[in-house]
């Protein structure tokens, strides 16, 4: 009986020793894995420190392309302005013989000018003129683009609705414009206004 209880003692050693070496054995393999994981995160942080550092190089070339977008925007803008003002320069000669032919309309000068509004708000017109059609009087409103879209015709109505509350009187308005196209100048069509291409300039009005 005696020998049997040694012989489980020792069995029972046996085990015991068997799962505490087991045990370190998986210590010593979590501290490994320890070692290499501080490593990963030694290599992340400084891959995350490389890309913060892009991140504010290319939030710096942003910034440059924003300023350069913007500066190319006021010279196109201001190339679209001169052009614009060519157009309506042109324009102030010869429209109103082309006024009187198309809409019966006597009117003098043409020039531009700025209304001024009761709030304080102001819109600049291109081609300003006033004039009388059958005893009536007349007032010229125009607007001169480069290339007439659907947005600068969207804009110019809103403007022609400002304007007739403020003169309360008919209005006749007009675009001059270098290009169009056919889809842009239907719409325009369907808002009542009366398109000049820059070669109805060039010709007399007949």
């Amino acid at each position: 009986m005696a020998e049997t209880l040694e012989g489980i003692s020792s069995k029972v050693y046996q085990a015991i020793v068997t799962v505490v070496d087991h045990r370190m054995l998986e210590i010593k393999v979590t501290r490994q894995d320890f070692d290499e994981l501080k490593g990963v995160v030694r290599e992340l942080a400084e891959a995350q420190k490389r890309t913060e550092t892009e991140v504010r190089e290319l939030a710096k070339d942003i910034r440059g392309l924003t300023r350069s977008h913007k500066d190319l925007q006021r010279q196109v803008g201001g190339i679209s302005n001169t052009i614009g003002y060519e157009l309506e320069d042109k324009s102030y000669p010869i429209l109103p013989a082309l006024l009187k032919r198309d809409f019966g309309a006597e009117v003098g000068r043409l020039y531009r000018r700025f209304l001024l509004y009761p709030d304080g708000r102001d819109d600049e017109i291109n081609i300003y003129g006033e004039g009388k059609r059958n005893g009536q009087k007349v007032y010229v409103i125009g607007e001169a683009k480069a290339q007439l879209g659907r947005r600068d015709v969207d804009r110019f109505v809103r403007m022609l609705k400002r304007v007739q509350a403020f003169l309360d009187a008919e209005l006749i308005p007009l675009v001059l414009t270098y290009a169009v196209h056919p889809k842009v100048e239907e719409y325009a069509a369907t808002k009542g206004l009366k398109i000049y291409w820059s070669y109805d300039l060039q010709q007399p009005a007949i």
